[in-house]
């Protein structure tokens, strides 16, 4: 969620108390022209001064990326730029969103789970054959309740694929 670059720094301390995130892009007039990122900790250490803060004047680059650059990739490009989050544009330059290093990771090489994380229950038994199943479930981890074939578990890797592959249709 971006913050509007005009905001006193009190009324984003608040409403930041309440998210804690520690890097938050800054957009003027619309998210899709993000001016920076402001890093908390900078926020931080001049909240303590008592004097009045432009929050331009802490704002670090933002980190721009296309959505359709391949995830390896953007994992190199985060990790040699130092960079925990990117910023990414559609193919107009518009804002689609951001992407953090951890989302990058999960991505490679499954769910990574911290403090902050809400427990998703993947399988839910609800009597003797009937489930609720999270979508992003592999296959492979709901193999012990239902049988897949080796070229099904190598063409999908999740049940939304599963599925997809099977109903050909969206």
């Amino acid at each position: 969620r971006g913050r509007e670059v005009s905001r006193k720094s009190e009324d984003i301390l608040t409403e930041l108390k309440e998210y804690k995130y520690s890097r938050i892009p800054v957009y003027e007039d619309s998210v899709d022209n993000i001016v920076g990122m402001l890093f908390i900790k900078d926020l931080l250490a001049n909240v303590s001064k008592k004097e009045q803060i432009k929050i331009s004047n802490l704002l670090r680059a933002a980190y721009f990326v296309s959505e359709n650059k391949p995830i390896n990739e953007l994992f190199k490009d985060l990790q040699r730029n130092k960079h925990q989050l990117a910023i990414v544009l559609d193919e107009y330059g518009g804002t689609a969103g951001l992407v953090t290093m951890e989302d990058v990771l999960e991505g490679l090489v499954g769910e990574i789970w911290d403090e902050h994380d809400e427990v998703i229950e993947n399988i839910r038994q609800i009597d003797d054959v009937t489930y609720i199943i999270n979508a992003s479930s592999s296959l492979i981890d709901i193999s012990d309740i239902c049988v897949f074939s080796d070229e099904e578990l190598e063409a999908n890797a999740t049940v939304n694929g599963f599925v997809l592959d099977n109903l050909n249709k969206v």
